[in-house]
């Protein structure tokens, strides 16, 4: 029997904003609450409460969570969420589970 995927909204809008790969993490990016930081080779990308960033950034985002955990080793599950909504968004995977932005 497949597990059932359940999806609760968080509250209020989110962002979207990218910075150079070498910025520090900004202050306006650390507080309570659920954020993404993320650095790689070509960026440092935050995804946070739409209301703590300052600067352009993409803007108006929903942010859904995962009700979880599941076992970490499952796979196809993000695919699960996305693939019969189509979404077009962005997905972020932690350890206990995913958030899916929507425009």
């Amino acid at each position: 029997m497949a597990a059932r995927l359940e999806l609760h909204r968080l509250e209020g809008a989110y962002a979207v904003r990218r910075l150079e790969a070498t910025a520090p993490t900004p202050d306006w990016a650390v507080f309570k609450g659920f954020v993404s930081i993320s650095r790689g080779e070509e960026e440092l990308a935050v995804v946070c409460r739409e209301r703590r960033v300052p600067h352009k950034a993409e803007r108006d985002w929903r942010c859904f969570r995962r009700v979880g955990p599941f076992n970490f080793v499952l796979t196809g599950i993000l695919a699960a969420l996305l693939n019969p909504r189509a979404w077009a968004g962005v997905a972020i995977s932690t350890h206990n589970t995913d958030r899916v932005l929507s425009a």
